[in-house]
């Protein structure tokens, strides 16, 4: 390494000490000591529920109202003594079902009510958290975080298109033409047959040999021909060994890999695979991938989460309206860094950074708010 002579001891040290709190907390400054707050070991720490604060306040303000219950119930006791009058021993059950506590509990049931019927109402068709079984296991913790492979190489309909697109077969097999299972800890480990069991399952939709190495005619094979083509390929460590295992013994093998997993094969076979929809709007809600990943270059990860720390992908935000809002309210339009931006149309916006009227533009100030722009 260059030996930077004109740096001094104290230069170093900030140095270091700059490089170690971008990699643990993401940050350079005096913010960091929040950061390490917000942080346990470098993960972030989950925010907690007020709910059981909320539960114990309650419980709480119950108790109070009792208790002053029976003391207005004594204090009423007492001063009819003195008046003279006579006076009923104050009791318990006669406070719990007197006309004022009960118009209280019908209120705050009425109250109660109201919010959670709204609050449900608010949260219909919300799937924040969904995470279905998908028909191949597909590993975006793999693919996307340990082998990094872009998003958009998969989902390429994103930077061009309304919709990101979910991947056709052919663009699993530009990959898996060559890759027929996952690794070599896979093999060492016992687990190779599970990888290519999930594997061949992209090779019968596209009607791929992997044996062979070739595209077949889907449409000359039976199902006992699609099941010996993927014994073939499942087991041929042994079938190398012993040629005529699978003429044989055929039966064995198939128990091996199991029948019903064999019989899926045949169903998937020449078929497109049937991905289980995870995000969806309403039908009345405008949204285009293209001007948001393209224009705004929103990173993928603003909206779906760490997709690259997610064996299953769930949905990750609410994708509500005020989560729509929000994030227009919030977020910045990159001028600096997008011709889109350097219309006519947004002169004023240029003018007024340029002589400091202000700092940013944010997606509310060219519009982002208006209803037309998500519902016309």
């Amino acid at each position: 390494m260059t030996a930077f002579e004109s740096l001094s001891d104290a230069d170093l040290e900030n140095l270091l000490l700059y490089i170690n709190n971008m990699y643990d907390f993401g940050c350079a400054t005096g913010d960091c000591e929040v950061a390490a707050v917000a942080t346990e070991g470098g993960a972030a720490v989950e925010e907690q529920s007020n709910t059981p604060f909320f539960i114990v306040l309650s419980i709480f303000l119950l108790i109070l109202v009792l208790v002053l219950g029976r003391i207005i119930q004594n204090v009423k006791r007492i001063d009819a003594v003195e008046a003279g009058l006579e006076a009923e021993k104050p009791s318990l059950l006669k406070l719990i079902f007197s006309k004022q506590l009960l118009a209280v509990a019908v209120f705050s049931l009425v109250v109660i009510g109201g919010y959670l019927t709204v609050n449900g109402a608010i949260n219909l068709n919300r799937q924040q958290g969904y995470q279905p079984e998908q028909p191949i296991e597909f590993s975006h913790k793999l693919h996307a975080g340990v082998n990094e492979i872009p998003c958009e190489f998969c989902h390429d309909g994103a930077r061009r298109s309304k919709h990101s697109v979910i991947p056709a077969t052919s663009t699993c097999m530009s990959c898996h033409k060559a890759i027929k299972y996952r690794n070599e800890y896979e093999e060492i480990s016992g687990k190779k047959l599970e990888s290519k069991k999930e594997i061949a399952k992209i090779y019968a939709s596209a009607g791929y040999d992997p044996t062979k190495g070739d595209y077949v005619d889907v449409t000359k094979y039976s199902a006992d021909a699609v099941k010996v083509l993927f014994a073939s390929y499942l087991m041929e460590d042994k079938i190398k060994a012993n040629p005529a295992l699978i003429k044989e013994d055929s039966t064995s093998l198939y128990n091996q890999i199991g029948e019903n997993y064999l019989n899926e094969l045949v169903g998937m076979f020449g078929k497109s695979i049937e991905w289980k929809r995870i995000h969806n709007l309403p039908d009345h809600v405008y949204f285009s991938h293209e001007q948001h990943v393209t224009v705004g270059k929103i990173e993928c990860q603003d909206c779906h989460g760490p997709i690259e720390d997610m064996e299953v992908v769930e949905q990750h935000a609410p994708l509500s309206m005020g989560w729509c809002i929000n994030c227009h309210r919030e977020t910045e339009v990159q001028f600096g860094k997008n011709d889109y931006y350097n219309s006519d149309n947004y002169t004023e916006y240029h003018d007024e950074l340029v002589k400091g009227e202000r700092k940013n533009v944010t997606v509310e100030d060219i519009g982002g708010l208006e209803c037309q722009k998500c519902h016309y």
